[in-house]
């Protein structure tokens, strides 16, 4: 992403980018397990429909909240997590506290 000049992705930009790269561990890691949340984010090809990702209902809370809430403490991203029904995923930016 650094390469790209994305510096300060919110949510939204970090799965669509990571999702190109790696799609079956995007998915995994950020999204919820359910078929319906899946049904909503990817069509029948497996392409990620980034205008449902505006939904933070769809997002895995342990990701979202707690692997970002680590990153925060441990000093590697600028802001804490938010559970998914608290999150606007357009917003909720995953900025490195020290860039490279």
């Amino acid at each position: 992403m650094h390469d790209e000049g994305i510096t300060s992705p919110s949510l939204v930009d970090l799965v669509v980018w990571l999702h190109s790269q790696h799609p079956t561990f995007t998915i995994e890691l950020f999204l919820r397990g359910t078929e319906d949340a899946r049904r909503r984010v990817l069509d029948e090809n497996g392409v990620l429909l980034t205008e449902v990702l505006n939904d933070g209902s769809d997002f895995h809370s342990p990701t979202v909240f707690q692997l970002k809430a680590m990153l925060y403490h441990a000093g590697i991203l600028t802001e804490r997590g938010a559970e998914p029904h608290r999150l606007d995923p357009t917003t909720d930016i995953w900025e490195l506290c020290e860039p490279l």
